[in-house]
């Protein structure tokens, strides 16, 4: 009698303690803790961002354009260096198809700089025509170019014209998209 009421002490204790409960969660898989991300490594790139957005927003000049483009590039760059752990290099890669899509956006509004297009709108300026926000576009040969088009599924017209100003402005809003989902990615770590 003693051992059992020996027995059913040391199972009750084992119980009470939650020894069944212990011993499984020692056998279980340890939890990968999720890397933090270290926000100070990403303020310039997200500040450089947000100024390119703001230029685009308020009407930039394609020169000033390209150089907060060329900044956030570097900001870019810099950020995907100091990435040290997964969290941080999927924050670095969501800035960078940011930059991606605000690059495509050059690329096509070049079209509109090239000197054929200049010289028909200086031509229709003198002869008192209005711009109809076409432009031609040049040989299909530019990489780059083709490339766009076919991402953002742009079409020109049957005199091989295409509305630049405003396929930018739709890839623009891509791009801030873009931007947004980087800053959320960014503070949701």
């Amino acid at each position: 009698m003693k051992n059992a009421v020996t027995i059913l002490l040391v199972v009750c204790t084992f119980y009470a303690c939650g020894g069944e409960e212990k011993r499984t969660d020692t056998l279980a898989a340890p939890q990968k803790p999720i890397a933090s991300i270290d926000t100070k490594k990403f303020e310039a790139v997200q500040r450089a961002g947000q100024g390119l957005r703001s230029a685009v927003g308020l009407g930039v000049q394609v020169a000033r354009y390209r150089e907060l483009l060329q900044t956030f590039d570097q900001e870019v760059a810099i950020a995907r260096d100091n990435a040290t752990n997964d969290s941080e290099r999927k924050v670095a890669e969501a800035y960078g198809e940011a930059l991606s899509i605000y690059r495509d956006a050059l690329t096509l509004w070049s079209v509109k700089f090239n000197a054929f297009n200049v010289a028909v709108r200086d031509l229709g300026a003198r002869l008192g025509a209005p711009y109809n926000g076409m432009e031609k576009l040049p040989d299909q040969k530019d990489p780059e170019l083709v490339a766009v088009l076919a991402r953002y599924n742009i079409k020109a017209d049957k005199d091989g014209d295409v509305a630049v100003d405003r396929y930018v402005k739709l890839i623009w809003q891509k791009a801030s998209e873009s931007l947004d989902a980087a800053n959320k990615a960014l503070h949701a770590g």
